[in-house]
């Protein structure tokens, strides 16, 4: 039975595309028989995030097929979660869901997602019970959450990703925040919203593969850490302070020597084997303050987190960003 707040209800699906431009027309297709099943108004905003393999067109011909499809062209690649802000930016639903185009976040299971979210909830994430993935694509992603808990401090499932629906509020107040280096999830629970997980079935990759190589999920750790922890500081201060107790319980070692039983200090090797391990400890702590200092210029320029080229569908295609419209009140009239 249709309540009355689903009839005033829209619901947004953000999809980020890159490498998954041959799912797209399933994809929006499912999703439209989805929303025609639930009686809700849908909008698809499809973000060709620098598609490789020409996404572009192919979000033209569904745009042009289907008015509850919009077609938002960033001007290059700006990775996936960039492009899901700019989603959110486009996405003028009630409530938000947020998936990836390959068809592994099965849209069949949207309504779950829905369901919980009206008890009361402001976000709902998708936990994968059948993760499909190969078992190299697990083991890289257990690692991945296992290096990001223990360095950030905070608990993160591998089987929970980016299929979430939040509700307006929520995307509201993600599209305040102006970090440059972004994680969707982290993000939404940074701002502290009621959440919720639901199980879910994970579907195959019908299409081409994934963009997520093991280096490229080193480096996503990396950013994560760094933008949303100061642990690697503080490992750095614990490492400094027990390389210089271990030097003073050796200088120590030395002078008991030396005096009680007449041994001089003994050669080169012993030397050597300190310079470079102190060398290479000094040398990675530079390397973590580095990284500290690299993200703190990159935000202080100030530039758009990220710059649309088109948009198609679009009822309010003269949007401007938070960036554009800060900038406008600050020029004088």
């Amino acid at each position: 039975m249709r309540n009355l707040d689903q009839e005033h209800e829209t619901i947004s699906v953000v999809v980020p595309v890159y490498r998954c431009g041959d799912c797209l027309e399933e994809l929006c297709r499912r999703l439209l028989a989805v929303a025609e099943r639930m009686e809700m108004s849908i909008q698809i905003v499809l973000v060709n995030d620098g598609c490789p393999q020409g996404a572009w067109p192919i979000i033209q011909k569904l745009c042009a097929g289907d008015a509850r499809i919009v077609g938002i062209n960033l001007f290059r690649n700006f990775g996936q979660h960039l492009a899901i802000s700019a989603g959110l930016h486009y996405a003028r639903g009630s409530l938000v869901a947020v998936m990836d185009g390959d068809l592994q976040d099965v849209p069949e299971e949207l309504p779950k997602l829905y369901g919980k979210i009206h008890e009361g909830f402001d976000a709902v994430f998708g936990r994968r019970t059948n993760r499909q993935d190969s078992i190299l694509k697990r083991m890289c992603s257990w690692g991945f959450n296992r290096l990001l808990g223990f360095l950030s401090g905070a608990n993160h499932d591998p089987a929970v990703a980016n299929y979430s629906i939040i509700s307006r509020q929520v995307v509201d107040s993600l599209n305040l925040l102006q970090e440059r280096h972004r994680a969707y999830g982290l993000l939404v629970l940074w701002l502290g919203p009621k959440t919720a997980f639901v199980d879910i079935s994970h579907g195959k990759r019908s299409q081409g593969e994934s963009s997520y190589t093991l280096w490229r999920q080193v480096r996503l750790a990396l950013d994560v850490v760094v933008s949303y922890s100061s642990r690697p500081l503080v490992f750095s201060v614990f490492a400094g302070f027990l390389c210089s107790a271990a030097a003073i319980g050796y200088i120590a070692i030395l002078i008991v020597r030396k005096f009680a039983f007449g041994y001089g200090v003994e050669g080169w090797a012993s030397t050597m084997v300190s310079v470079w391990f102190l060398g290479g400890l000094i040398l990675s702590q530079l390397g973590i303050l580095g990284l500290y200092l690299g993200k703190i210029f990159e935000q202080i320029k100030g530039r758009p987190l990220f710059l649309v080229r088109e948009t198609l569908n679009d009822s309010k295609s003269q949007r401007r960003t938070i960036h554009e419209r800060r900038a406008d009140e600050a020029l004088p009239l």
